[in-house]
């Protein structure tokens, strides 16, 4: 408890009638239903391509950021706030990912008289920078990773320095961005010639961005505190996750309360979680990230000042609603009673809960973010079960944002129930019309490594380094556990064919299209009418059908429901459905694949749909077979594409910024007569570097 902070009689309290949500998704409708049960009026902001989405349905009014990329809809802050004062919201929560995370539009949030729904922009910029984080905790006493804390750039003495460290820790060592989360930024350099390379070929990166370097633990598991801390000081811990199984940095699978650590581990990462959130000052909800070495020995990672995707699964062992927290908190109450039994040491979690996140990823080719339409939606049921989404059968998954579908909870008593649980979840749920991570999820809830010993429902207390080995063997899952393990390529090669037999043999669902004929009817209106001879004539009693179409008025997104056949589209009195009109597609531009031919395998294709945010050459360079040509971004993902021969650019097709649609040109190569074709494995999506990168979340 922080003394000085002021009492709560000395407080002002301020009441939130109106939240305006900044995001989008499944945690946009997250938010709007506790703000629904807590009597709190929601506005909601879309992109152009978002506006038959769940949450814009959901909420009470949604408002066009009129744009359709993630700079100028989610990730606009002024759009955002002209939005809120617009509709009179009185407070702004940014979710995860995009904005949820910057110290400048919280700032500018709070300088426009609006309540900012999280820690202060001060807090953020201090835990933002994982630089700045680090110093923050070996200040404060808290064990950091090796590594090297201050910025690097292209030079001589930052390579010999970035070398030395090398030969001091021991490779891996693994590059990061300081200003980037959610595993965006990462670069594993696994030897000295990785580390020539990645100053020679990532100069780009250097140059943006503050980029420092870690020594990278192998199998290590990631344990993190879920903390609340609000402003009178009060701070609790409501018990801590899992976050082991990861895919590219990027989670695949979360569980509460972590298992299998020693009573020394927990009650270390507790203190440390209090220590830096009284450093910072921190008021809200956060979590801090740990990594727990092979020994049981934590390290700290970094603080993360938002709701946390995973966020779920503390929810389910606490009963806490970490969003109705983070509202109280905002508008100056102390956390609720159930939240603040954690502080005083007497909060109990209750069993075991489990959170797997459904992607539109393609087990079957490295887990490859795809686009489509979904047109079968069975999600599972039952006891113990919940579904976080804003996915409906119909729905597109374009490009432009993240492949998150859908997270699926499950909670239990044990560990064991709660993995047998989701076992039944994931053989329940079906998804088609668009590859999904579904294959490889219910195997790995399947696998032994994940499941460990059955003893898992036992608590182990030693703190000797002896009894951390023992349970260190009982789970066998690690950060680097699918790429190592070969539990991934496992599944790609075994099981991929299986489950697409299963899903196959699911009848398909239908699919309601945006705009729908509904059964109900509407009254005719017509008035009535008096006759020549005075005889009163009533409207035909015959109902209309109605339709429902969503329209924007002023920038507002409204729903119009009006009889069928008003605007000359069909009979009032069918019950039939209108069949809606099919959207054309644009024409692309001259430098994609058209119906001449394919282009000569040696060009540089873009292998999906995603952004170019570097183009490495020039029309007529010269470049050798490897040498780094285009790098893309789409959902999370950071893609190199190297030329797959010895050749000349005779076009670059595209320009940093802009998007390229899968299949097209982005690169022309001329190849000498005398040059090899390239073979089938050697085309020009290898990735010889480890480098994941996307939003945060």
């Amino acid at each position: 408890m922080n003394n000085q902070i002021t009492s709560p009689s000395e407080r002002k309290k301020k009441q939130i009638t109106k939240l305006l949500i900044a995001n989008r998704g499944e945690v946009a409708v997250r938010i709007i239903r506790t703000a629904k049960e807590r009597g709190t009026a929601t506005a909601i902001v879309y992109a152009n391509q978002e506006i038959h989405a769940l949450a814009c349905e959901l909420s009470d009014e949604a408002y066009t950021l009129d744009g359709i990329t993630p700079e100028e809809t989610y990730n606009s802050a002024q759009k955002i706030i002209a939005c809120a004062q617009r509709c009179g919201a009185q407070a702004i929560h940014p979710g995860y990912g995009f904005l949820s995370e910057d110290p400048t539009f919280a700032q500018a949030v709070e300088d426009a008289g609006i309540i900012w729904i999280g820690p202060n922009a001060k807090t953020i910029r201090s835990l933002g920078d994982k630089i700045q984080a680090r110093t923050l905790a070996a200040n404060n006493q808290v064990r950091t990773i090796p590594g090297i804390s201050q910025a690097l750039n292209n030079s001589q003495k930052d390579l010999s320095a970035v070398k030395k460290f090398a030969q001091l820790h021991g490779l891996p060592i693994v590059m990061k961005q300081a200003d980037s989360g959610g595993g965006r930024g990462i670069t594993v350099l696994e030897t000295s010639d990785d580390i020539k390379r990645f100053f020679s070929e990532r100069a780009h990166t250097l140059t943006s961005t503050n980029t420092f370097v870690e020594k990278l633990f192998r199998h290590c598991r990631h344990v993190e505190t879920q903390c609340l801390r609000d402003s009178f000081g009060t701070f609790a811990v409501l018990d801590t996750r899992d976050c082991s199984v990861q895919r590219r940095n990027q989670k695949v699978v979360e569980e509460a309360p972590a298992p299998f650590l020693s009573d020394e581990c927990l009650s270390t990462i507790k203190r440390w979680s209090q220590a830096l959130f009284e450093a910072t000052d921190y008021v809200g909800a956060g979590t801090c990230e740990f990594l727990i070495d092979e020994a049981g020995k934590p390290y700290f990672l970094e603080v993360n000042p938002r709701l946390q995707v995973e966020h779920t699964v503390t929810e389910e062992i606490t009963g806490v609603d970490l969003v109705e927290e983070q509202l109280r908190i905002a508008e100056g109450h102390a956390m609720s009673a159930l939240a603040l039994r954690y502080a005083v040491g007497s909060g109990n979690s209750t069993g075991h809960s489990i959170e797997v996140r459904v992607t539109s990823e393609d087990p079957a080719n490295d887990l490859m973010p795809s686009t489509g339409t979904i047109t079968c939606l069975v999600w599972p049921g039952g006891p113990g079960v919940r579904i976080d989404s804003a996915m409906r059968a119909g729905d597109t998954i374009g490009g432009d944002f993240d492949s998150l579908i859908a997270k699926i909870i499950v909670h239990a008593p044990t560990r064991n129930q709660a993995i047998a649980r989701m076992k039944r979840a994931l053989d329940e749920c079906q998804i088609q019309g668009i590859p999904t991570s579904l294959p490889l999820l219910r195997h790995i809830i399947a696998h032994p490594d994940f499941q460990g010993s059955t003893r898992a429902d036992t608590t182990l207390t030693s703190p000797d380094t002896k009894q951390n080995d023992a349970m260190t063997a009982l789970f066998g899952v690690y950060t680097k556990w699918l790429e190592e393990s070969g539990v991934f390529t496992q599944i790609s090669t075994d099981l991929l064919e299986h489950d697409k037999a299963l899903s196959s043999s699911l009848s398909a669902c239908a699919v309601t299209a945006p705009c729908e004929t509904v059964n109900a009817a509407l009254p005719n209106l017509s008035l009535p009418q008096t006759s020549s001879t005075g005889k009163t004539i009533l409207p035909n009693d015959k109902p209309f059908n109605r339709q429902r179409a969503i329209i924007e008025v002023n920038g507002q997104r409204m729903e119009l429901t009006f009889p069928q056949g008003l605007f000359g589209n069909g009979d009032p009195h069918s019950a039939s459905p209108l069949r809606p009109r099919q959207i054309l597609r644009d024409r692309r531009a001259s430098s994609t694949v058209d119906n001449a031919g394919s282009p000569a395998s040696t060009d540089a294709i873009a292998p999906m749909q995603a952004t170019v945010i570097h183009i490495a050459v020039t029309t007529g360079q010269t470049v050798k077979e490897g040498e780094l040509l285009v790098v893309l971004e789409a959902m999370k993902m950071e893609k190199y594409i190297y030329a797959s021969t010895d050749a000349t650019i005779a076009e670059v097709c595209v320009s940093a910024g802009t998007t390229v649609q899968s299949g097209q040109m982005m690169v022309r190569l001329d190849v000498n007569s005398d040059q090899s074709p390239p073979s089938a494995d050697s085309l020009s999506t290898n990735q010889p570097l480890t480098t994941e990168t996307g939003a945060k979340s």
